[in-house]
């Protein structure tokens, strides 16, 4: 029997809170089944979660020690995906405040990392080839690496390094140590849907809204902050990553972990997002060693306990802006995208349908004719 071979970019655990219907199977195990609409068809199948949003076999690696190509897959499983479950379980029954120490404040972010990573969609992108892409290759690939090997090789260091190391890998893993120092500079927010509508979530598996800067002082900012850190940058090299992304800045990435939740990941240097500062609140800090934190610009590593902890107060969406995000959602789905009650994303993809290009400037998508046929469905 073939075991390890279902690689989920999106993972199961996330997948089965979408689910609309369960059934037991012939082993007596429950079996979840989700919405998978084909971007291209329209066409909407009830898929099995094992089966959806995975490649066979995507992960195997031979890292040329371990001798155990199946290693990385099971390592998403018992490094990353063991500890998470938990707190997102405990994320997705609370009512107003959600409640977490450092450690599981620190699991969550490197959560929201690994889903900017291990997606399709960013081993598409290491694999085109282009001049942006050919100088991120030339500058972290090692000798005789190909293009999918320095992606599997920076989600083996993913799961292996804790943000302190991970953002010391400016030489050898460029693209890896950028993202690893922007989840490590954001804060996160919880956010939570209305009632009437719900989160979809793509085969991107999170949405980014981003917007033109107006002032270099957000890059001034970060430069001063990353630098306290003991991380330098040059401006010339900040000014590159804003050219890379079309000049743009991520004012924040959006998580879904169910159709009611989502993780935020804030950039405390936002411009002009479509919510106001109230919708991105800080969490209310409890430091074991607040005295001595109070006399410094940075928590540095050893003020910082396990037992610190973090309440985050809930932010609980209106239907439009809990439509805002779908939007988004929607525009930046490749292939498929998935949600749970059809009634509660009708009002989505309608929008979607007839968004002016100030919310949706660069029109990715067609579902002209989904609202019926999602109508059509049962919740």
């Amino acid at each position: 029997m073939s075991v390890y071979v279902r690689h989920h970019f999106i993972p199961q655990f996330i997948l089965k809170r979408f689910s609309h219907k369960n059934e037991i199977n012939k082993k007596n195990k429950l079996e979840y089944f989700i919405r998978v609409v084909n971007n291209f068809t329209l066409d909407i199948e009830s898929v099995n979660t094992k089966d959806a949003y995975m490649i066979k076999n995507l992960y195997d690696y031979d890292d040329g020690v371990t001798n155990n190509i199946k290693k990385l897959e099971k390592d998403f499983n018992s490094k990353l995906e063991q500890k998470v479950v938990p707190i997102i379980e405990k994320l997705v029954t609370s009512e107003n405040i959600f409640k977490i120490n450092r450690i599981e404040r620190m699991w969550l972010k490197k959560y929201t990392l690994s889903v900017l990573y291990r997606t399709e969609t960013n081993m598409s992108f290491y694999l085109q080839e282009n001049t942006k892409n050919l100088d991120l290759y030339s500058r972290s690939a090692k000798l005789g690496e190909s293009r999918l090997d320095l992606w599997k090789r920076e989600l083996r260091l993913l799961l292996d390094l804790d943000f302190d190391d991970l953002m010391k890998l400016e030489k050898s893993t460029i693209s890896l140590s950028n993202f690893a120092k922007d989840t490590f500079l954001g804060y996160l927010t919880i956010m939570k849907s209305s009632e009437n509508e719900e989160f979809i979530i793509s085969d991107v598996g999170k949405v980014l809204e981003m917007v033109v800067p107006k002032e270099k002082k957000p890059k001034q900012k970060m430069q001063k902050m990353l630098k306290d850190r003991g991380i330098t940058i040059s401006e010339e090299e900040l000014a590159k990553v804003l050219k890379e992304n079309g000049g743009k800045i991520t004012n924040f990435t959006f998580y879904p972990v169910s159709p009611n939740f989502a993780i935020v990941l804030v950039n405390q240097y936002r411009e002009g997002s479509f919510f106001t500062d109230k919708h991105f609140p800080r969490p209310h800090n409890h430091f074991v060693n607040h005295q001595e934190i109070k006399k410094k610009s940075y928590i540095t590593p050893e003020l910082r306990n396990n037992e610190d902890k973090y309440e985050y107060d809930i932010v609980k969406l209106s239907s439009i802006e809990t439509i805002y995000i779908n939007i988004l959602t929607l525009n930046e789905s490749k292939k498929n995208f998935t949600f749970k009650i059809p009634s509660k994303i009708i009002d989505s993809v309608r929008c979607y349908n007839k968004a002016d290009y100030d919310m949706v400037p660069n029109v990715k998508n067609n579902f002209k004719g989904l609202v019926e046929i999602v109508s059509n469905l049962k919740d």
